[in-house]
């Protein structure tokens, strides 16, 4: 990442990124290549942003290999407000927006447009109790209509610390047969992420003195296509060890939607935004 300050070099700044990643996307391999020009400005508490970026990116679907380049352009703003600790607060929202597109007459495979938002809130309760609630979305529009051919990095998944406890990272999310594919199991499938995204976490917490707090919650959602949204539950309950860089944050939750599903540990560190 290459850095230009701007008109006001706090608050303005151009940006040149390049990227090369390898990534695990649900049950798919993904490598990226991008190169990126973004531009963020910083007014009080909302950060805007303009990006152009260049997206090269080859996956797998069981023996099937695929390609996709894409040329998106996008805006994002976000915003973040607390009162109290910073490490801890007792009262805050925190806001993401984004939206992206390609077009296929410019330099892209196919046509694309991908929306997503994320909100998250807390607000204390007298002095033991505390309260916070997030909801995650996500749509996403292509003009390719099969499963396997939607670029890893840009499908959506959920399941996670930060997303579904109870289930694992990106395990969540629409799946694709082995039918039809050559030499693979029939009855194998992979996750291969959604065209949308629903989540939301509701959790209730209580203070045991100035260094811990018990925690009890839910979360629930899907990564799903249109019309095919299936509820994935998970509950559970954690302790946190209020430290000097956040709360640290060990949870335990069993995914209840998924019959015979067991109990998975999350570790967190760090205020909730």
């Amino acid at each position: 990442t290459y850095s230009i300050p701007l008109d006001d070099p706090a608050n303005d700044v151009l940006q040149l990124i390049g990227r090369l990643e390898d990534n695990e996307f649900g049950g798919l391999e993904s490598q990226q290549r991008e190169f990126r020009v973004s531009r963020e400005r910083t007014k009080g508490p909302k950060v805007r942003g303009v990006q152009l970026r260049a997206l090269d990116e080859q996956w797998g679907v069981f023996n099937d290999d695929f390609d996709a380049k894409f040329l998106l352009a996008g805006a994002s703003v976000s915003s973040r407000y607390r009162r109290g600790n910073a490490v801890d607060p007792n009262r805050g929202v925190s806001q993401f927006y984004s939206i992206e597109g390609a077009s296929a007459d410019l330099g892209s495979d196919e046509d694309l447009v991908r929306l997503y938002g994320t909100v998250t809130g807390l607000r204390a309760l007298g002095e033991r109790w505390r309260v916070v609630g997030r909801v995650e979305a996500g749509m996403l529009w292509s003009s390719s209509d099969k499963a396997q051919e939607l670029p890893p990095s840009l499908a959506f998944f959920a399941g996670g610390d930060n997303s579904i406890r109870g289930f694992a990272y990106q395990s969540v999310g629409r799946e694709v047969n082995a039918v039809g594919f050559s030499n693979v199991k029939p009855e194998s499938s992979l996750v291969v992420g959604g065209t949308r995204l629903l989540t939301g976490s509701l959790e209730l917490q209580r203070y045991i003195n100035e260094q811990w707090r018990a925690a009890v919650f839910v979360d629930a959602g899907d990564a799903f296509d249109s019309g095919d949204f299936d509820s994935n539950v998970g509950l559970g309950i954690g302790i946190h060890y209020l430290s000097p860089v956040g709360a640290l944050r060990f949870e335990i939750a069993n995914p209840v939607s998924r019959s015979g599903g067991s109990w998975r540990v999350h570790v967190n560190i760090g205020a909730e935004f």
